[in-house]
């Protein structure tokens, strides 16, 4: 599981012309995990704005994330989404998690697709941080 600074994460959900269009807020009229959360919680749903249902949203992947992480007897890895996010694939994720020794011929794939920007939707590009 990959995770990353909350604040972080709202700041590029919301990044878009229309709050309304955030694939974390759209989600509140047809996801289960954020009804139940919501249930649960005691907010009303019309009192909730926008960033409030972004955050619901964000705290149900990560409840289902924990929880999963939890349930996998050791064979889930929660990891730090950050600017150096390669080296942990390279150091620790492949060799540790995974038990995969890589060859050089390997490292330099997985740094070249590391540089690769994934929210280009099939345009070639640098990764730029959000």
């Amino acid at each position: 599981y990959l995770y990353r600074e909350p604040v972080e994460v709202m700041m590029s959900q919301l990044n878009v012309p229309q709050m309304r269009m955030a694939n974390c807020v759209r989600s509140h009229s047809h996801s289960e995990m954020v009804s139940r959360f919501v249930a649960r919680s005691g907010y009303r749903p019309p009192d909730l704005d926008d960033e409030e249902w972004c955050a619901i949203h964000l705290a149900t992947l990560c409840e289902s994330a924990i929880m999963n992480l939890n349930d996998a007897d050791g064979l889930g890895m929660a990891v730090n989404y950050h600017k150096d996010l390669v080296h942990d694939f390279l150091d620790t994720v492949f060799p540790k998690h995974f038990n995969v020794r890589l060859d050089q011929e390997a490292i330099d794939r997985v740094i070249k697709v590391s540089g690769t920007y994934s929210k280009n939707r099939g345009r070639q590009g640098a990764f730029k941080a959000d």
